[in-house]
């Protein structure tokens, strides 16, 4: 130790006589600092993830462990009672600094986690803290005072999620037909609006391939940052049918309107539109075939109605590829030499029966003069589908519908021969 002159005075004022720095005076006693640190108080911001901790003494950012702290929803909770409490992980952070003053900062997925669970740090009611003795050491390496889930410390200071939700990134999956949301953060999947989404060809004004969802057949439960749409049939027929929509990210974006879905705090998503649209990151590819439905052979209308279990392509619709025959091991076939079709690329084809298959049809005694000698057979290569998988052939499978020729014929014309012989 070393010391001024005068920097101590006795009882009668005399100056103390100083020391200087080459004479130092060794100490006699020493004590090590045993004192272990405590929490003072924290506060807790939801918006920025930030835990700020008030220790009882200066500490070293690089001896706090996130992955040792619980937040919990009251001063005790049943450990049993996951719902009511949520560990942090390593994942989160301590920003750098030397001090009483700390701060954590929860990671995207440790404050999701939080976000999920309704009753947990929504308000300073419902903000509490405890951590392990090893959460907090001292510059002399002494662990903290632990605070036991049974005791836990309240927030002196909590700031609300006042932030909207963002849609970070999405997928289009036509193996299970789904569209997978990436959110910003936990949202609430009940409050989610499948028809507030459309898919759009591009980025820019206006767009004439798009489409908006009219529907779900399912979900996701719960609260979570990443939500499964499961599409209905008929739009997803709907959107194979543009061609030009949803076949690659290139050709895939998303817009939606706003309230399309809030987050855990009732903070509603804002509506983005083109040019400020979502591109897709993954098209999950179409690997199943397309299958057979049903058929209808309407010989008043003159026409074979065929259903499909997801939208083909039309110009790959081949007509001469269809036989019909009386039965499944048939005596009596006729193969298509034609017909129309419709434009564009649908789930159902409509064939428009050329007058001579017709003719052939109706000269036949043995086919197709009912249900029940009516069959249909094609192979693979009568159409794809959009990904340009073949349909799965069909041999002798009876047609679904069968409506006779209920139209009267008509006199089309006449010959008058007056040559004799």
């Amino acid at each position: 130790l070393s010391i001024s002159d005068g920097a101590i005075l006795d009882m009668n004022y005399n100056r103390l006589l100083g020391i200087s720095n080459n004479m130092a005076i060794n100490v006699a006693n020493f004590t090590f600092d045993k004192t272990p640190p405590s929490l003072s108080n924290f506060t807790f911001d939801r918006n920025s993830g930030q835990l700020v901790l008030t220790v009882s003494e200066t500490v070293s950012s690089s001896s706090i462990d996130p992955a040792h702290f619980i937040i919990q929803s009251a001063m005790s909770v049943p450990l049993a009672n996951t719902a009511l409490y949520q560990s942090l992980t390593s994942t989160s952070t301590v920003l750098p600094n030397v001090g009483i003053l700390q701060t954590i900062q929860l990671s995207t997925s440790d404050l999701n986690a939080i976000k999920t669970k309704l009753g947990l740090a929504t308000s300073l009611s419902t903000t509490y803290l405890s951590f392990a003795s090893s959460a907090i050491k001292d510059l002399r390496n002494n662990n903290a005072t632990a605070v036991s889930q049974l005791n836990a410390i309240q927030a002196v200071g909590f700031l609300p999620d006042t932030t909207p939700p963002t849609l970070v990134s999405f997928s289009l999956l036509y193996g299970p037909n789904q569209i997978v949301l990436t959110f910003s953060e936990t949202v609430n999947c009940s409050s989610l609006q499948p028809t507030f989404f459309t898919l759009v060809g591009g980025r820019t004004v206006p767009q004439l391939q798009n489409f908006t969802l009219t529907g779900a057949s399912a979900i996701s439960q719960g609260y979570s940052d990443v939500v499964n749409i499961s599409l209905l049939i008929a739009d997803v027929n709907g959107i194979k049918a543009i061609g030009t929509l949803g076949t690659s990210p290139l050709n895939t974006y998303m817009v939606f309107g706003a309230i399309a879905v809030n987050d855990t705090s009732g903070n509603p998503i804002a509506a983005i539109d083109v040019p400020n649209v979502v591109q897709a990151v993954l098209i999950g590819p179409d690997t199943v075939p397309p299958l057979l439905v049903s058929s209808t052979l309407n010989l008043s209308s003159d026409t074979l109605l065929l259903v499909f279990t997801e939208t083909v392509s039309r110009s790959s619709f081949t007509v001469t590829q269809l036989s019909i025959q009386n039965a499944v091991t048939p005596t009596d076939s006729i193969t298509l030499s034609g017909g129309t079709i419709p434009a564009g690329n649908n789930y159902q084809i409509t064939i428009a029966l050329s007058t001579t298959d017709l003719n052939n049809l109706k000269l036949r005694t043995t086919i197709a003069t009912s249900s029940g000698n009516a069959y249909i057979s094609f192979d693979s290569t009568l159409v794809t589908d959009i990904a340009t998988n073949a349909i799965s052939s069909v041999t002798g499978l009876p047609i679904t519908t069968y409506i006779r020729d209920n139209v009267s014929p008509s006199l089309v014309g006449f010959d008058l021969v007056l040559d004799t012989l």
